[in-house]
């Protein structure tokens, strides 16, 4: 329970006290004439009830940054609170909110001991010990749920999700019984009000994990078709398909590589057969200019003829009368010249057909030696393949089993998949019935939770509902744990909010009756009031008051004045709410507010 919260001014000066009792705790704000000119009705939001409830979610290991504002800078708030029957004062500041202090208590059964801390000399506060905010948080999470954040499964309950569901003042806190804000995952619902209801929430938090591991596998499963085979969406069994054809050809590739011979001087052999054909050409060439003209001196060795010396004698004796007689030489003379030149001629002409006949000869010669080498080195260049072609085959042969590889690795992951999804169905039916035969099994605690919203919601609207559906239903299926909560066939805003304080309070009821260890407080804000009727209002109040002062617990709510209609209270309960149950008035005024002043 919390018995008291403390407001101190930068200046430590205490600003606003403000004590609860079990039972009901009202914090009342007085409407004003003061025209909210923006929304054109009268104002009541200034006042500071909203602000009171974050104090002391704050001082409970809150993040409130609503109250880290310039006005408010270097103050000081503290609230006094019971856990396990034994009373802590808790001081936190905004400024500095990552150490809670303490006064002196009796912290030896803390899972955290805090620390002391120096107190200057001739300067000693309240103010002893100290903890971090996570440290303050796994302290109340143990003491109140008796929750073990050390030894946590995922998913797992954790205080400050728990403890949202007692403190309840944000608007969107009151729109689902089972949401304590907007946008509230699925799991969190389940596996919260599971704890809450004393059903067994691991079973919500597996569920999740399993959705997940699917959530994973489908990823993989879509990751891997965008992969190495990118373009291919085919079954296992068009995958092996293709997997045999590469076989195939990979096979063909190795027995080609094996028979393949590589002369380790290839380049070299090819190189020189070349060499050799050139030289081959060229010294044909060279027999055919030989040939033709050993052709020619043949020709004239053949044509070669003495000139008739009659001929001589004429063109001696025509020379005679043309030159002197001096220059001529006896016809004699001229014959054997001409003689010995026709030899020379011949002699000449037979020579060079004898060296042309030779030079011939050794050509040819030399074309069947080259010709013969060559034809060695054809043979060798044949039977043999040069390296780099054994390389291109041997790279082709691996880009092939590179794909085979990848193949087979895709059909191993793809059977991997399915027998993934195939396990992780089995699990999740294998949970759906175990999960449905515990909630069988947790009978008393689902017909406790059930009975006690039908009553509750009896008493809110009795005499209303004639024959209409109410009550709290608790089930289990393929998504996990599904609550729902019905107060007649009017879903208005009103009884949705009237959902949320039937629930709330069965919540604090069952755990009750179930000896559960909770905070010992519920603390409503006002927007639950504010689309309610004012009959429902006061007996939702009376209740409150009645249950929790039975169960030595109690209800703190804000409320605005003009939500209040007296004529709806009990004579009794009318005198109790002025005089016991108004633990605060305040009024949106400069020094009716929460902190006396406006900011």
């Amino acid at each position: 329970m919390i018995n008291a919260l403390r407001i101190f001014d930068n200046k430590n000066n205490l600003i606003k006290e403000i004590t609860f009792k079990k039972g009901l705790n009202v914090i009342l704000a007085d409407i004003t004439e003061t025209e909210d000119i923006k929304n054109d009705k009268k104002s009541r939001n200034g006042a500071g009830k909203t602000t009171l409830i974050e104090i002391i979610d704050f001082c409970l290991a809150g993040n409130q940054k609503t109250l880290d504002v310039k006005a408010l800078e270097n103050w000081l708030y503290a609230i006094n609170i019971t856990l396990q029957n034994k009373n802590y004062t808790v001081y936190r500041a905004v400024h500095n909110s990552n150490r809670i202090y303490f006064s002196d208590g009796d912290y030896s059964f803390w899972k955290i001991k805090p620390r002391k801390i120096k107190q200057k000399k001739g300067f000693e506060t309240d103010l002893k010990y100290v903890l971090k905010e996570d440290e303050w948080k796994s302290v109340l999470g143990n003491l109140i749920f008796d929750i073990d954040d050390e030894n946590s499964i995922p998913y797992a309950p954790t205080y400050r999700s728990i403890i949202s569901y007692f403190i309840r003042y944000k608007e969107a806190a009151f729109i689902d019984p089972f949401k304590t804000f907007s946008n509230q995952p699925s799991w969190q619902i389940q596996v919260y009000n599971a704890f809450l209801l004393n059903l067994n929430w691991e079973y919500a938090a597996t569920l999740q994990k399993l959705k997940d591991t699917k959530d994973s596998i489908q990823a993989l499963k879509k990751a891997t078709k965008k992969g190495y085979l990118e373009n291919f969406f085919g079954t296992i069994g068009e995958l092996e398909a293709e997997k045999v054809a590469l076989e195939n050809r990979v096979k063909q590739f190795d027995e080609q590589l094996a028979n393949f011979h590589v002369h380790p001087q290839y380049e070299q052999i090819q190189k020189e057969a070349n060499s050799l054909t050139k030289r081959i050409h060229k010294i044909s060439d060279k027999i055919t200019i030989q040939k033709s003209l050993l052709e020619k001196y043949q020709y004239d060795m053949i044509d070669e003829k003495d000139t008739d010396i009659n001929v001589i004698e004429r063109v001696y004796n025509e020379a005679g009368l043309i030159f002197p007689k001096d220059l001529t030489k006896s016809l004699e003379e001229i014959i054997q010249f001409h003689t010995i030149v026709i030899k020379n001629r011949k002699e000449y002409l037979s020579d060079e057909i004898k060296r042309l006949e030779a030079n011939i000869k050794a050509n040819e010669n030399d074309i069947a030696m080259l010709s013969s080498r060559r034809a060695e080195n054809m043979h060798i260049l044949k039977t043999h393949n040069a390296m780099d072609e054994y390389n291109q085959l041997q790279s082709r042969n691996t880009a092939l089993k590179s794909k085979l590889n990848a193949i087979n690795e895709h059909i191993t992951n793809i059977k991997k998949i399915e027998n993934g999804l195939n396990e992780n169905k089995k699990q999740m039916l294998d949970l759906l019935q175990n999960a449905q035969q515990d909630l069988e099994e947790r009978k008393v605690q689902r017909t406790l939770a059930m009975q006690n919203f039908a009553e509750i919601a009896d008493h809110l609207y009795a005499d209303i509902l004639q024959n209409e559906k109410i009550g709290l239903s608790i089930d289990f299926n393929e998504n996990g744990y599904k609550f729902n909560a019905f107060i007649g066939k009017d879903n208005s805003s009103g009884r949705t909010s009237m959902k949320v304080f039937d629930y709330d309070m069965t919540i604090m009821k069952i755990n009750n009756q179930l000896n559960n260890n909770l905070p010992g407080f519920l603390i409503h804000d006002s927007d639950i009031y504010d689309p309610v009727d004012e009959r429902q209002i006061a007996r939702a109040l009376y209740y409150a008051d009645n249950l929790t002062s039975q169960m030595d617990t109690q209800y703190i709510c804000a409320i605005n004045s003009d939500r209040i209609a007296e004529e709806y209270f009990e004579e009794t309960f009318k005198v109790k709410f002025y005089k016991e149950c108004v633990r605060l008035k305040l009024e949106d005024t400069n020094d009716g507010g929460l902190f006396g002043f406006k900011f």
